[in-house]
């Protein structure tokens, strides 16, 4: 399972760059770690939109091959 967390900075109108965090599911196998969940998700990408966006969604669609990834 993948998530991917779109963050725009300033008002709801400004075109701005969007930053990707995509994040996944991940077993937790580390044995130091008794008390951590099974799951977890964890930050496997982190990536700034190539161009300027008022819409996360947009920005989404426009990056869509470099979500996937």
């Amino acid at each position: 399972m993948r998530v991917i967390f779109a963050q725009r900075d300033g008002m709801w109108a400004d075109d701005r760059r969007v930053t990707f965090t995509v994040m996944e599911l991940k077993a937790n196998d580390d044995p130091e770690t008794v008390d951590a969940p099974a799951l977890s998700f964890r930050q496997v990408n982190k990536f700034t939109s190539q161009r300027k966006f008022c819409d996360v969604e947009e920005a989404m669609d426009a990056e869509a091959a470099r979500l996937k990834r």
